[in-house]
């Protein structure tokens, strides 16, 4: 829909202000902060390696998305506080649609949490020698802000590694997967279709960068509001099941009441039946009984002497 509406403004020669790109750049990074909280607190919740592989690509993909958002000429001219050229950005932008791919890929495999902080080491690591230029790059992006065919190739096939990344994942999750995993795999394929229009595009600023620009937004998005949602549903199952194991108890402890009330009425019953007279009388008949039992001892003693 995005794509639509730009290129319908490609043709009215009628784009969006420039502010509306700051804002699409920031938003999409805090939606992906958003998201690795959640993410990152259901894995621990759960002995399941593939969230905490997927957080860990988040976090690396946030790292670097900050860092190509203050070098990005909209928001901080001249390559923002560490001077990052047009390559280091065009680079870092790369780069966190990989490490999201690529976390998402190490969770489908399974592959052990041991890996988890060298992992995300080497991840941080290439993302700061992108953001100070210590990489030698080609030449990715001319002055003019359009993109060398070698930009644009890389970018396709980014596009196909990332789409490549999503089908494991999605035969990892199975046909009915769990809410937050699915959403995992829909973020991965909205981010197949922002590398391939932005490809497509073939410049900055043009009616279908825009297209991509609000795409990956929404990629972002989509997956902080999915994990949001997810968490959401597990509270409300849990809540369900709160007020079910509730009434289940309150049925027993309800049974156990009635019991206990029977049986104090058959006790009552009980005593009831017992009167003082009936207790006078046999205390009587045993006190006679212990009478005649201790006469008939003194009568055999003395007939034995």
């Amino acid at each position: 829909m995005a794509g639509l509406v730009y290129c319908a403004a490609l043709f009215l020669h009628v784009l969006p202000p420039q502010g509306l790109g700051v804002a699409f750049l920031a938003a999409a990074p805090l939606c992906a902060a958003f998201a690795t909280v959640i993410v990152a607190r259901r894995a621990r919740a759960e002995a399941d390696p593939a969230p905490a592989w997927v957080a860990a690509g988040l976090a690396v993909g946030l790292l670097a998305m900050v860092l190509q958002l203050v070098s990005h000429p909209l928001a901080m001219p001249g390559g923002g506080p560490l001077a990052t050229d047009d390559q280091g950005n065009s680079a870092l932008y790369l780069l966190f649609h990989l490490a999201f791919a690529v976390g998402a890929l190490l969770g489908a495999r399974r592959v052990s949490s041991a890996w988890l902080l060298p992992a995300v080491g080497v991840g941080v690591v290439t993302t700061l020698a992108f953001a100070f230029d210590l990489v030698p790059l080609p030449e990715l992006l001319l002055p003019s802000g359009q993109y060398t065919p070698l930009l644009r190739w890389v970018e396709v096939c980014c596009a196909l590694a990332v789409a490549a990344c999503a089908v494991v994942w999605f035969r990892r999750v199975g046909r009915e997967p769990q809410a937050l995993l699915g959403w995992v795999g829909v973020a991965l394929s909205l981010s197949v279709y922002e590398l391939l229009l932005n490809a497509a595009g073939g410049a900055r600023f043009t009616p279908v960068w825009w297209a991509s620009l609000s795409l990956r937004f929404g990629t972002y998005a989509v997956l902080a509001g999915g994990a949001l949602w997810s968490v959401l549903g597990q509270l409300r199952d849990v809540e369900a099941y709160s007020d079910a194991e509730l009434v289940r108890r309150e049925g027993q402890l309800r049974r156990s009441l009635r019991l206990t009330h029977q049986l104090l009425s058959c006790a009552q019953d009980l005593a009831r039946a017992v009167t003082p007279a009936e207790v006078g009388r046999v205390l009587a008949e045993d006190a006679v009984s212990a009478s005649g039992a201790a006469n008939a001892a003194v009568l055999v003693a003395s007939r034995a002497d």
